[in-house]
């Protein structure tokens, strides 16, 4: 849960280039973001909310108005249509194609006092949609993603019909209810007054929400939809957030961007500094060229921006501040490009050794083919190399907005090569540490399973026993892929890239580009990207390169041993760290830094809420409770049970850290 402000809604609006009426109520919605409060707040500065995944069947999405200089009021509610016992609305759509039911695509748009669901007894004064909307259709599956289609009309640019996506009540208990109703409209919580109900006055939420807007004379009202995601990051005060293009944004950076699509033969006409449908067509376009048939989100973001040549700027930056870095980009080029070998960081973890083979010197690269078969609701892959050994490669799966490959059970864990990790196998090479790090490694990855992964949320790709996330500088997979990119057979399961000054890199068309830039928003995307190109669908690269993982480790022994190695480097310059930082953990029993350990690798608590923990008299409950542990309770479970039997086992032998082989 975090606390949503009216500053982090207006630098939503301010991120997007959305106009921002000086004095009017605004409207907006959040998909995958729910008010803590059910019934619809007042308005204030702040509330507190939770990212929640839309099902189709609860209400998991926000409504929200805003009062610029007066705070904001929130209401659960739902931006997707229902497809649950009683309105399955998506079911329906699907076999007529697609169409009958919608899911707005993020963006800005209009709506305007009127009454929604004319002619018919449950019609009710609402908000109609006031312009052309852009809206996703489904005909494959329950659920909306770049598998599907945006509806753009085919009878031309002059007679697009109005979808009617209006915003009006959701005939809906609330979210722990799955009887909402909606094909595809902005709903809202509550029950309306209309014929169906006897002209009983509007209850629940919506009945706040109603009155909020038409006790006021204003008649036209803007409403943009955001997803949970963003909204987390933007409240989490994150500095470096980039600048995003979607509809209806408006100003000098739309401008630039059309400029650039008509620069490279996507007509979107004579540019205006307003993302409207041509824009939208033109970029959608764009994106199929550069990337792929299904990668056409209509949203320009990071690397949308990076192919089109259109560094972004920052939330708060302008167009002139980043001028000098806008470049001609040839639209024909795909990974080609500059070698650009980044000077070596200094880093806890960084090691020599000897280098693989370079690219230049490929030899027999492992074949992989990706298949799929769909199991009670369930989407799974699979992966087939050149000897017939077929493997699991994970299920479809969602995370807030995010989407791809990992594994939902213990179960899916299991059916993965590799096994589980065991201490005893690697103490003689690393000593007590193997056992030091294993609550950490159960806690994990379903208790310690080699080759668990997850390819759905903020990281793009994450690997490991000790889920090694692809996001971060100087830590975690990047430094995983330093370490096996020097073992010998390398290029036979990543034959794209190579080591250049100790960072990886990838060739490509004679040219060499590095994978570790660190980009305006901290992140590897280069890396992240390379890994698994779109965090909102499954795609075979993802999948191949969780194959090569998985095979690579079957094949060879020093693979899994790197892991542990690594992970323990991990934990040593994590506590390092801590102890710098006034952490008191020296002196200490050595299951009082395990618990430290854990903290810091999962990201529940900060130094000054551990030191707090441990100068408490009962340690141990103090480090379940630390923090944002409330959120975890399966994790901090796993974690005191193995430091218990650790302790039971008398493994450390009544150790204090800092002493022995606890030395760092």
């Amino acid at each position: 849960m975090f606390s949503l402000t009216e500053e982090s809604v207006k630098r939503m609006w301010q991120r997007c280039n959305f106009p921002i009426p000086d004095h009017d109520m605004i409207f907006f919605g959040v998909r995958g973001l729910l008010p803590v409060n059910q019934s619809g707040t007042d308005f204030a500065d702040s509330h507190v909310v939770s990212v929640e995944t839309p099902d189709y069947k609860h209400m998991r999405c926000t409504i929200g108005q805003w009062k610029p200089g007066h705070g904001i009021a929130l209401f659960p509610g739902s931006t997707v249509p229902s497809n649950n016992a009683s309105n399955d609305h998506v079911t329906s759509a699907m076999n007529k194609g697609g169409f009958g039911a919608n899911q707005l695509m993020l963006g800005r748009y209009s709506h305007r006092k009127g009454k929604h669901g004319l002619n018919r007894k449950s019609g009710h004064k609402a908000f109609r949609q006031a312009e052309w909307f852009p809206v996703w259709r489904t005909k494959d599956d329950l659920d909306y993603d770049l598998e599907d289609f945006v509806d753009m009309n085919l009878l031309g640019r002059n007679a697009r019909p109005i979808v009617w996506d209006n915003i009006h009540c959701g005939w809906s208990q609330g979210p722990e209810n799955p009887d909402y109703t909606s094909a595809g409209c902005q709903v809202v919580a509550g029950f309306p007054k209309c014929e169906k109900r006897g002209t009983k006055p509007n209850a629940g939420p919506w009945k706040k929400f109603y009155n909020n807007a038409y006790n006021i004379e204003q008649k036209l009202f803007h409403y943009g939809l955001f997803a949970g995601n963003e909204a987390l990051r933007i409240a989490s005060g994150d500095t470096e957030y980039s600048q995003s293009l979607r509809f209806n944004s408006y100003g000098d950076l739309v401008k630039k961007a059309q400029e650039l699509l008509n620069e490279r033969g996507f007509d979107v006409g004579t540019p205006d500094s307003k993302f409207g449908p041509n824009t939208l067509e033109g970029l959608m376009a764009f994106q199929r060229t550069a990337f792929a048939p299904n990668r056409d989100d209509g949203i320009l973001g990071p690397m949308t921006a990076e192919a089109l040549g259109l560094p972004l700027p920052r939330v708060g930056q302008t167009l002139d501040d980043i001028s000098d870095e806008i470049v001609p980009v040839d639209p024909d080029e795909n990974d080609a490009g500059i070698s650009d070998v980044l000077r070596p960081d200094s880093s806890d973890l960084d090691d020599d050794g000897p280098v693989a083979a370079t690219a230049s010197e490929v030899v027999d690269a492992k074949e992989i083919q990706i298949s799929s078969k769909t199991e009670n609701g369930w989407k799974f892959y699979f992966a087939t190399d050149e000897n017939d050994q077929k493997i699991s490669v994970g299920r479809r799966l969602k995370y807030g907005n995010y989407k791809g490959l990992g594994l939902r059970t213990a179960d899916d864990a299991k059916a993965l090569p590799g096994g589980k990790y065991d201490p005893a196998n690697y103490v003689d090479e690393h000593g007590l540490w193997a056992y030091f790090i294993q609550p950490t490694v159960a806690g994990e990855s379903f208790g310690g399973y080699f080759n668990c992964f997850n390819c759905y949320d903020r990281a793009k790709f994450t690997y490991g026993f000790y889920q090694l996330a692809a996001h971060t500088p100087n830590e975690n997979l990047i430094m995983f892929f330093r370490r096996i990119l020097r073992l010998p057979d390398a290029q036979r399961f990543f034959p794209d890239l190579e080591l250049v000054g100790g960072k990886v890199h990838r060739v490509s068309g004679g040219s060499t580009k590095s994978l570790e830039k660190k980009h305006d928003d901290g992140l590897l995307r280069d890396f992240m990207n390379y890994l698994n190109p779109r965090a909102y669908h499954v795609d075979d690269e993802e999948a191949v390169n969780v194959a090569r993982l998985i095979y690579w480790s079957e094949e060879n022994d020093a693979f899994n041993n790197i892991q542990v190695g690594l992970s323990i480097d991990i934990a040593k310059a994590k506590l390092k760290r801590a102890i710098s930082k006034g952490v008191p953990i020296e002196g200490r029993p050595i299951w009082h830094a395990i618990w430290v350990n854990d903290n810091l690798h999962q990201g529940r608590a900060k130094y000054t809420q551990l030191k707090s923990a441990l100068n408490k008299s009962d340690v141990d409950s103090a480090m379940t409770t630390v923090g944002i542990s409330e959120n975890y309770p399966g994790r901090i479970k796993t974690v005191r049970r193995w430091i218990k039997k650790l302790n039971t086992d008398n493994v450390f032998d009544g150790m204090q850290f800092g002493d022995g082989p606890f030395e760092i």
